[in-house]
């Protein structure tokens, strides 16, 4: 048999056992080992003409190797191959399909539903078994290798999982394979350091995003053969440790085989620094640097972790109680320099939904220590080192994280509080409202936890406020109840899920007096003690609603928050390169809106002052115009006038004066070059006897003793000196009643028209020939008269009109004997 023959049966084996399967692809291997074989003896073999192909994925081997040479390079590879066979063989896995129970079509659902009834099964907690505890790890390694989508892939397809590729590398990694290394082939592979790092499209969307929550993390992207890359790995090695003991998450992408990925991270250029924190992805702008990364990672942190609290013990009590309002654990960090080290910045962002914590700048002896303070006194509850590895003061502050008694404040705190499980682990919790009044019920109940007078084997305690979690109450159906205030409802909740729950409501059970606190302990404690023994007490599955963040920001907070969140990403998204022509653009448009503004306030302000002075002008040459009618005037306006002479008067007050007069001058301003008109106005106290007598002289047989002066302001009339009538123009005067007051018409007819034209105008008259029945008749035409009152600078809002028809000669004239005499 041919030496190349037993290499292709040897890359191509299969290997079937009792319930396994593991399928051992040799092929990618046989490639390096050959370009590593004939680069370390290219001194005993002939001259080739080779040519390389460098590339991310393998080198390939020049096509022109005859076959003289590759039987003398075959000879010893031979035994290689079936060493490295052996080794592998040894290190078969069983299949994760026959693991878990399934076919090779099996659904995500399905994959999850088996791993979870397999892992009960064969937990070591529960399962006594010799192999329980190798059985639950095969299980736990089949569920991580089919629960990755491109993990899954691979095997389906090549039959490795990720541990082997780890093991040997994969084709583009060829500085090692496990525990058979080439030193003499390690140009052009990625570093240790990166590989060991390696984030993909899964892992980044899967964990890193959720996690990112409670944890930051730094990703690194960098590319094969690039040398800023390779140049850099001294420092990412540096940096990772400075980083990874302070609990920063640290991964590295590679974009020429994550193209997905990098595609979903804000980076513009390779290499590249990207933050996630809290579900966003920022990216660094500075040249990359260990000073300058360290600078970003700090930065990339919210800046409202800590708050500063100076030494003195009223500000620590008052910090503290703040905290304990807010229902968070009170966490005091003393340090000598001014800002906060980077350890304490993690392990606040961490824990901030369920801790308040200060910094205090001090050179006292309590220096990078940090203290505990929850609400049972006012000491604190533990002291740490700030130097402490972060293990360890990650697992005491998830020990002290709560208080004592808790409030169901949010919906982390209600997944703190009342943990998931199968096992009944009962969460009491006690309804009260937000009141100064219902205080003494939960002081009560804390006092009782401390004197260890409750039960605290399966059971934990909290409360809640009902006028703040309407959610709550609407879930567990809680009524209101006519019993004394001094009573308050208790429920008892069983998580089964994170959706659905077991309940019982214990109706007035807690009491706040001291004397009957003993009753509602001994109550609490027999209904604790039926609700873990007899499951069936319980009332389920109820589905409970979200909670509501009583501390969460408002609304206005939240846009200023997702504004400024907004602007971070912009910043740090947005390459300088890329933000020069946008602010250009900007700066174009602002330059011409400003030049434009300009041009138009120089223009405006030149218009505007013309403007004003024509005004003023304008305002003067109406105080001309118009002249008051009076004794002295009387005879020059109205009764000298010549033949086709017209004086236009309007009616006035003193109170009305100012506005009329201005309102009237504007309208009558466009005929005032008309040399047959005058405009004047009458002041009503001092001539109303005037405007009573003739109106007497145009409608006969009435006295307008009463006349009511405030409806007559706002009239105009039109004076014909020399014909002797004259016109008139009133808010309230409708001309259509008044339609032909000819001389020729009767005197009843003439009688009802005068009547209606004083009721149009609202003037109070009295005619004494007058019938009932025409009183009556006039008495309905007010009735079904529209009343309106109107403001005065409403009143000559109909006068241009009338204006108009007055020099068409459409408006009524109403003539008289004589003009009467004016006093």
């Amino acid at each position: 048999m041919e030496y190349i023959d037993v290499v292709t049966i040897l890359a191509v084996v299969r290997v079937r056992g009792k319930g396994k399967f593991c399928k051992i692809t040799l092929f990618k291997i046989l490639l390096v080992v050959l370009i590593a074989y004939h680069s370390k003896h290219r001194n005993n073999t002939p001259k080739l003409t080779r040519q390389r192909n460098i590339c991310t994925q393998h080198t390939v081997l020049e096509h022109s190797l005859t076959s003289t040479i590759l039987e003398d390079m075959m000879r010893p590879l031979v035994w290689i191959f079936i060493l490295i066979f052996l080794v592998k063989l040894n290190e078969c896995k069983v299949d994760p399909y026959t693991t878990l129970g399934l076919q090779r079509s099996a659904t995500p659902e399905e994959i999850r539903q088996a791993y979870r009834m397999l892992a009960k099964r064969w937990h070591p907690d529960k399962n006594k078994a010799s192999d329980a505890e190798q059985k639950f790890l095969e299980i736990n390694e089949a569920y991580n290798l089919l629960s990755n989508p491109k993990r899954r892939k691979n095997y389906d397809m090549y039959g490795w999982d990720k541990e082997f590729e780890d093991d040997v590398g994969p084709m583009h990694y060829n500085s090692g394979f496990g525990p058979f290394t080439f030193p003499f082939f390690h140009y052009g592979s990625e570093q240790l350091s990166y590989y060991k790092y390696t984030v993909d499209l899964w892992n980044y969307e899967e964990q890193i995003l959720p996690s990112s929550a409670t944890q930051p993390f730094l990703l690194f992207i960098y590319a094969d053969f690039v040398p800023a890359s390779i140049e850099f790995e001294p420092s990412f090695q540096r940096i990772v440790s400075e980083l990874e003991p302070t609990g920063y998450g640290i991964g590295t992408v590679n974009a020429l085989h994550q193209t997905g990925l990098v595609n979903r991270l804000p980076v513009r250029s390779v290499p590249g620094l990207v933050a996630v924190v809290n579900g966003r992805a920022y990216r660094c702008a500075l040249n990359l640097n260990e000073q300058n990364v360290l600078q970003f990672a700090r930065s990339s942190l919210p800046s409202d972790l800590f708050t500063t609290v100076t030494d003195e013990l009223h500000s620590i009590k008052r910090f503290r109680s703040n905290a304990i309002a807010q229902n968070h654990v009170a966490v005091l960090v003393f340090g000598k320099k001014r800002n906060v080290r980077l350890r304490m910045l993690l392990l606040a962002f961490r824990y901030r939904r369920f801790c308040s914590f200060g910094y205090v700048q001090s050179d006292g002896s309590r220096v990078d220590q940090f203290y505990i303070y929850n609400d049972a006194s006012e000491k604190q509850e533990i002291s740490l080192n700030v130097l402490q590895p972060m293990v360890d003061l990650n697992r005491m502050m998830d020990k002290y994280k709560l208080l004592r008694l808790p409030r169901l404040s949010s919906q982390f705190h209600y997944e703190a509080i009342c943990p998931t499980g199968t096992q009944i682990t009962l969460c009491v919790v006690l309804i009260v409202t937000s009141g100064a009044g219902d205080q003494r019920h939960v002081d009560t109940l804390r006092e009782q936890l401390l004197q260890d007078a409750l039960p605290t084997s399966k059971v934990v305690y909290a409360y809640v406020y009902e006028d703040l979690q309407a959610n709550f109450v609407q879930s567990i159906e809680l009524k209101k109840s006519s019993a004394p205030s001094d009573s308050k409802s208790v429920v008892l909740i069983w998580r089964q899920s994170r959706s659905n729950l077991w309940i019982r409501l214990l109706d007035n059970v807690w009491s706040g007096s001291e004397q009957a606190t003993n009753r509602s302990v001994e109550r609490l404690k027999v209904e604790i003690g039926l609700a873990l023994k007899q499951r069936q007490r319980l009332k389920g599955p109820v589905t409970l609603l979200p909670f509501r963040d009583e501390n969460g920001p408002g609304l206005y907070k939240r846009l200023a928050t997702n504004l400024i969140q907004a602007v971070r990403s912009f910043y740090h998204q947005v390459s300088k390169e890329e933000v020069l022509p946008i602010v250009s653009v900007f700066a174009t448009i602002a330059i011409m809106f400003i030049f434009g503004g300009l041009l138009n306030y120089v223009v405006t302000g030149d218009g505007s002052a013309d403007s004003n002075r024509n005004s003023v002008k304008k305002s003067v040459a109406i105080n001309r115009l118009l002249n008051e009618l009076r004794a002295e005037t009387y005879f020059g306006m109205v009764r000298l006038l010549k033949p086709g002479f017209r004086t236009l008067v309007v009616l006035c007050d003193q109170e009305s004066k100012s506005i009329l007069l201005k309102q009237f001058g504007e309208m009558i301003w466009p005929w005032r070059q008309n040399k047959t008109l005058m405009f004047g106005y009458v002041v009503v106290e001092k001539n109303l006897n005037w405007f009573r007598r003739l109106l007497e002289l145009t409608v006969a047989d009435c006295n307008l003793e009463n006349i009511n002066a405030r409806n007559v302001i706002g009239t105009v009339l039109a004076l014909n000196g020399f014909r002797q009538y004259y016109s008139v123009y009133h808010p309230k005067y409708s001309a259509s009643m008044v339609a032909g007051s000819s001389r020729s018409a009767s005197t009843g007819q003439r009688r009802q028209r005068n009547s209606a034209f004083l009721q149009s105008m609202e003037l109070e008259s009295d005619c004494s020939d007058s019938s009932e029945e025409e009183r009556r008749n006039e008495r309905h035409l007010l009735f079904l008269k529209q009343k309106r009152t109107f403001n005065v600078d409403e009143l000559l809002q109909g006068l241009p009109n009338w204006l108009d028809r007055l020099f068409e000669g459409s408006v009524k004239r109403f003539y008289i004997s004589e003009w009467p005499p004016m006093k």
